[in-house]
């Protein structure tokens, strides 16, 4: 039911919405979600391996596009996690990532509400909701989580698809908030050198700064920074081998040439074409030109006469 508030709000192509929810006749809830007919991306790095930069620059985009969109309105997700984001194949080979369950995600209704009604909150309940190694530090230590909180999980994400290992790894949960608390992750650019770009390093170490007041606030911006260097990345590149094959001179091509030759006088045709004349050029010309168009017109019957009556 708590998913079902959650995600009844949003309608983006990037979040897994759901259609319908209740109870059984046994008590027990139900929850009938949009189909998705793809694999996780959990199981989409350990089927295919780590991601080129790009194309984790590419999901990142549209992971934050859908953060965007839920913190517009409200609600943080506080459980980001590959198993959380679905991944599809389209028809020109991207990948198109949904993200899904929103259990236990924190409506800012919910305290209003919570503390009129004097229920407590779901993030008062003295449990550490989230997955260790994916939520913020602040959130593994009980603090109050907003959108940045999600944006942490985004950056462990990220820098996972280019690596291909967790970031994070202890054997317990103690473990894993002391690292995290205690210990700078590494960049990028210290494990890939330069395999990946510098700005998107720089994008995924600020999403994973353990202050949260040093972290980027909104998803938006990240969503915009992301997307261009995805075009950047993917972008295609002069093929040199084809411009070398080129010649370097222009080529000669044929040039079609027109010659104009003076006018060819023809034999008149007709009893008006001998009263003909150039255009007129002076007075006396003008005043012939008139004199010999009424002669045209004077001639014309008769001719047509004499030509009927021979025949």
């Amino acid at each position: 039911e708590r998913e079902a508030l959650a995600t009844a709000q949003l309608d983006h192509p990037h979040v897994v919405s759901a259609i319908d929810s209740g109870k059984l006749a046994d008590g027990s809830a139900y929850l009938v979600i949009q189909l998705v007919r793809g694999v996780s991306l959990a199981k989409h790095l350990d089927t295919h391996g780590k991601l080129a930069w790009g194309t984790a620059a590419d999901l990142g985009s549209q992971i934050a596009d859908a953060l965007a969109a839920a913190h517009a309105i409200g609600i943080v997700h506080r459980d980001l996690k590959p198993d959380n984001i679905l991944i599809e194949t389209r028809d020109d080979g991207r990948l198109h990532a949904r993200v899904v369950d929103f259990g236990i995600a924190r409506v800012v209704e919910e305290t209003v509400s919570a503390s009129t009604s004097g229920a407590l909150p779901l993030t008062r309940m003295g449990a550490i909701l989230g997955t260790p190694g994916y939520m913020a530090p602040e959130q593994a230590v009980g603090d109050a989580v907003d959108a940045r909180g999600d944006l942490y999980a985004l950056g462990v994400i990220l820098w996972e698809c280019c690596v291909g290992r967790r970031l994070w790894q202890g054997e317990s949960v103690t473990e894993l908030v002391a690292c995290q608390l205690g210990s700078t992750p590494p960049t990028l650019q210290q494990e890939l050198g330069g395999q990946v770009s510098e700005a998107f390093d720089e994008v995924v170490t600020s999403l994973l700064n353990p202050a949260p007041s040093k972290r980027p606030a909104a998803a938006a911006p990240i969503r915009d920074a992301l997307r261009r260097l995805a075009l950047i990345q993917t972008a295609p590149s002069t093929d040199h081998s084809l411009a070398q094959s080129l010649p370097s001179a222009p080529l000669a091509l044929p040039v079609a040439r027109l010659t104009v030759t003076a006018p060819v006088a023809c034999s008149p045709r007709s009893t008006a074409s001998r009263f003909r004349r150039p255009a007129p050029t002076s007075w006396s010309a003008t005043r012939w030109h008139r004199v010999s168009r009424t002669a045209i017109s004077c001639v014309r019957p008769y001719a047509r006469h004499w030509s009927a009556a021979k025949c």
